[in-house]
């Protein structure tokens, strides 16, 4: 069987720059509660194999774990799993696998892989490794760039006038979400620690990249469900501002095109969007009249 080799922070970090595709084999739900950018799960064990191995784990010890893992594994579904691993890596060559640490999982992966012919390198540490060091990441204030934050009301144009920029942070793209009363689109947003990480991995590419300004839009704490982290809410505060105006008839027209003509998701959508705002305006003005009249 051929040597097989781990990546340390020093390789796989030119990984994340260079957005090569990971392989991810943890299990589904490991996935769906934190992931990196390009990262792609095939998993060694389902969501409901992994359970019933981390339950033998916990009451019987490791090796009795390590038995009924390779009891679940039936050639059939070992096979299976190769086949997905082999096609991933035909078509990314220049990757490589982790599962959360780093440890069994990747290790039983890259054995198998093996057998089959094919050298492919595991991260050292896996998962946890990699979220840990973007979240150091993202705490030190002299990893950000410097930046110019584009302000304004809700449909000035701020999104498409940051987009014509190519030295520009998109956090709203990052969160899967507008940020304003219309924002949720037509997609799942991201998981906080998925939305951290690809945050961590685009201010690397950015620093990398340029050594002017970056061009970022102002937000609030929170991007639907996806919070800004406090690092870089201060570093922002503490950057220069410039503030797009427009007139309220040009804002009426740019939320038409945004969220209804130009929207990649269906009328319907859009639609709904508006209605749901001018339900919440309609409660608002409730209860303020409701508010003034106990005042009175």
């Amino acid at each position: 069987m051929a040597i097989l080799f781990l990546l340390d922070e020093a390789q796989w970090r030119t990984l994340l720059l260079k957005d090569i595709p990971l392989l991810d084999v943890r299990a589904p739900i490991e996935f769906r509660k934190g992931s990196f950018p390009f990262s792609v799960n095939l998993p060694l064990l389902d969501n409901e194999q992994r359970e019933k191995v981390g339950k033998c784990y916990k009451e019987r010890g490791q090796q009795a774990a390590i038995v009924l893992g390779y009891q679940l594994a039936t050639p059939a579904i070992k096979q299976t799993r190769i086949n997905s691993w082999l096609q991933f890596i035909q078509q990314n060559p220049h990757g490589a696998l982790y599962c959360a640490r780093g440890g069994l999982r990747s290790t039983i992966t890259q054995q198998w892989l093996a057998e089959s012919g094919i050298d492919y390198p595991r991260i050292v540490g896996g998962y946890k490794t990699l979220r840990s060091c973007l979240l150091t990441y993202l705490e030190r204030e002299d990893n950000y760039p410097s930046f110019i934050v584009l302000s304004g009301l809700s449909c000035v144009g701020k999104t498409l006038f940051l987009r014509q920029f190519s030295a520009h942070l998109d956090l709203e793209g990052i969160a899967k979400h507008r940020g304003s009363a219309f924002g949720t689109l037509n997609v799942e947003q991201p998981s906080q620690a998925s939305f951290e990480n690809a945050l961590a991995v685009k201010l690397m590419q950015l620093k990398e990249k340029y050594r002017c300004p970056i061009l970022v839009e102002d937000e609030s704490h929170l991007i639907g469900r996806c919070a800004l982290p406090k690092t870089l809410q201060r570093v922002m505060w503490q950057s220069s501002y410039i503030e797009l105006t427009a007139s309220i008839e040009e804002r009426i027209d740019n939320a038409f095109q945004d969220y209804i003509e130009n929207s990649p998701y269906p009328m319907e959508h859009g639609v709904f969007m508006i209605n749901n705002y001018t339900k919440i305006l309609s409660i608002i003005t409730f209860i303020f009249v409701v508010v003034a009249y106990l005042c009175s």
